[in-house]
């Protein structure tokens, strides 16, 4: 089930497991980029998120006493909150307008969770875009020497992030230079504060035969970008969608934004890789994903989308 307790994450700080540690207050706070959980605690304690397409769910562990209630102020992600036990249960705004977060420990050495506020319009959404493999690694080989994985994946890449930039976002693609390691690629989205995070691939398979597009995702708020994308990538070029898959990549592990891999088709099969090559597929490709982007961010932001099913 996707709606299932999926993610935990520790905060970016020493912690320890057991303890009767005091959570003094809890407080919501916003500004134009990021919601804010700030918990005062006695002592430092470990939490776990779990995520649903409605609410987010704070456990905390370490600590034995918490507050009646949460100071919340007004924000674009938040409709309530309210102590279940342990957890902090947060009710969204938007179903399934979630898209990231991430803890740490302040100087005043409060836990405090930032989450990503859902930007209010193409305008000052920020995408960070991986043109996968690059280097020296050439990804899946295909049938011409000139036109592995690598380069097709940065002919797209690139396609994209012209087509959103049209669209008034801010985009970064990203160093895929030799020797840059996935990791790195992926701390470089985080410094950009990316919104969402689109990395761009080629499929491979032992049977020639399959063809398809289909979407990677691990984070559980990042499924309906992935659905989006597949769905809206296969109408666009006319192949099968093969549909959003989790799995854990490198780059979809973040929970700090919205993040997918796209396999836009099949390098093994002879016809898809012969229409992976033509720069009129190629733009289709980033139409598609570019329009997945506007769905996605039209959605999230209260009161200006609609449900996605």
């Amino acid at each position: 089930m996707l709606s299932a307790p999926l993610l935990a994450i520790q905060a970016d700080a020493q912690t320890r497991r057991g303890g009767n540690a005091t959570v003094h207050s809890a407080t919501i706070t916003a500004s134009d980029r990021a919601t804010y959980l700030i918990l005062s605690t006695s002592d430092q304690v470990q939490f776990m998120f779990r995520y649903t397409r409605e609410t987010a769910n704070i456990h905390i562990y370490g600590a034995n006493t918490f507050p009646g209630t949460v100071n919340m102020s007004a924000n674009p992600i938040f409709a309530s909150a309210v102590w279940v036990g342990n957890a902090l249960s947060l009710n969204l705004t938007t179903v399934d307008g979630f898209m990231g977060y991430y803890g740490f420990y302040d100087d005043n050495d409060n836990l405090v969770i930032r989450f990503r506020n859902p930007p209010s319009s193409m305008a000052v959404t920020r995408v960070a875009i991986d043109p996968g493999h690059g280097g020296q690694d050439r990804g899946a080989e295909g049938f011409r020497t000139d036109m592995p994985e690598a380069v097709i994946n940065q002919q797209v890449s690139h396609l994209l992030a012209e087509e959103l930039r049209q669209r008034g976002v801010s985009v970064l693609v990203l160093d895929t230079a030799p020797g840059m390691e996935i990791s790195e690629r992926v701390r470089q989205a985080e410094r950009f504060d990316a919104d969402i995070f689109i990395s761009v691939h080629a499929n491979a398979a032992r049977n020639i035969n399959a063809r398809g597009t289909e979407v990677y995702f691990f984070t559980p708020f990042s499924r309906v970008m992935a659905a989006t994308t597949s769905r809206n990538v296969s109408t666009n070029i006319n192949t099968i969608n093969r549909g959003a898959r989790r799995a854990r990549f490198a780059v979809t592990l973040s929970p700090q934004f919205v993040s997918v891999m796209v396999e836009m088709g099949f390098m093994t099969n002879r016809e898809e890789h012969e229409k992976l090559v033509d720069p009129r597929y190629q733009q289709e490709i980033a139409r598609g994903i570019a329009d997945a982007v506007e769905a996605v961010v039209y959605h999230s932001y209260p009161g200006t989308g609609r449900r996605f099913s």
